[in-house]
C-alpha cells in the first residue's frame, strides 16, 4: 500500500510490502486530509511496537516487564508519554500508531483511552496482543471485542512475559524468535530493581532513556551462569 505521500518515504528500512498505512482523513476533522504523512513515513519501521496501556503508578512494574519483553525480541516499544508536543494530544497518538506495525492493549486498569487506541490499532489493521488481569472477565467488561482471545497474566510477571513471548514469536515477522524465557526474567527483574531503587513515576521517561544505555549489558549479564 502506498504511504499516501507526495514523495516515496526516504526511510529505507521499509519495503514496499511494509509501508505505513495512514488514515486519507484526519481523524480530528473529516473534512481535511492527514497533514502528518511526512513524518509518519520518516518515523515508520516494522520494529515499531505502540503500547496502549494505563499510566498509573500501581501498573509500572507490569509496564516494565511488557517493555523489557518487546525490547528483548529486538522490538521497539512507542509510548504515547515519552513525546512532549504541542500538537493535539488525538494527532499525536494517530501518528504514532500509525507509525508503528504492531501494538499491545493491556485492559488491566479501566482507562478509556485503552479503549479507544485499542479501537484504532484494530481498525488499522495493526496485530496487536491484547492482555488483561483475569481473561475470563473479559468479554464480561469488553462485549464489543468478541473474537479475541486475551493473554491475562494477573500481575504475574513471568506468566505475563510467558505468554507474550509466546504472542511475539508466533505473530511478529520482524523481531527475535525464541529469546531464552529465563534470560528475559533476569533482565526484568534487573530493570525493575533498577527503577525501584533511583527512580519515582514523575521520572520514569528519564528512566526509560537512562536503562536504554545499559540494556545491552543487563542482558549479557542475565546470559552469565551462576557462580
Amino acid at each position: 500500500m502506498a504511504c499516501g505521500h507526495k514523495r516515496p518515504c526516504d526511510n529505507t528500512r521499509i519495503m514496499s510490502s511494509q509501508k505505513p498505512r495512514i488514515p486519507r482523513e484526519c481523524i480530528l476533522n473529516s473534512s481535511t486530509k492527514c497533514n502528518q504523512k511526512s513524518k509518519i513515513c520518516e518515523e515508520y519501521s516494522p520494529q515499531r511496537v505502540f503500547l496502549d496501556i494505563p499510566y498509573k503508578e500501581s501498573f509500572v512494574t507490569t509496564e516494565l516487564a511488557i517493555w523489557t519483553t518487546v525490547s528483548m525480541h529486538s522490538m521497539k516499544p512507542v509510548l504515547v508519554r515519552e513525546e512532549r508536543t504541542d500538537e493535539p494530544r488525538l494527532c499525536r497518538v494517530c501518528r504514532m500508531i500509525c507509525s508503528c506495525k504492531y501494538g499491545i492493549a493491556d485492559f488491566s486498569i479501566s482507562r478509556i483511552n485503552v479503549g479507544f487506541e485499542c479501537g484504532l490499532l484494530k481498525a488499522w489493521g495493526k496485530p496487536t496482543a491484547v492482555l488483561i488481569y483475569d481473561r475470563y472477565k473479559f468479554y464480561k467488561i469488553f462485549s464489543d471485542y468478541q473474537g479475541i482471545d486475551p493473554i491475562g497474566h494477573k500481575y504475574d510477571r513471568k506468566k505475563l512475559i510467558t505468554d507474550l513471548s509466546d504472542w511475539i514469536e508466533t505473530n511478529w515477522q520482524d523481531g527475535d524468535k525464541e529469546v531464552p524465557r529465563a534470560v528475559i526474567f533476569k533482565v526484568a527483574d534487573a530493570v525493575i530493581e533498577a527503577y525501584q531503587g533511583s527512580y519515582s513515576y514523575d521520572k520514569i521517561n528519564l528512566f526509560y532513556h537512562d536503562i536504554a544505555k545499559v540494556f545491552g549489558a543487563l542482558i549479557e549479564q542475565a546470559k552469565k551462569p551462576p557462580v
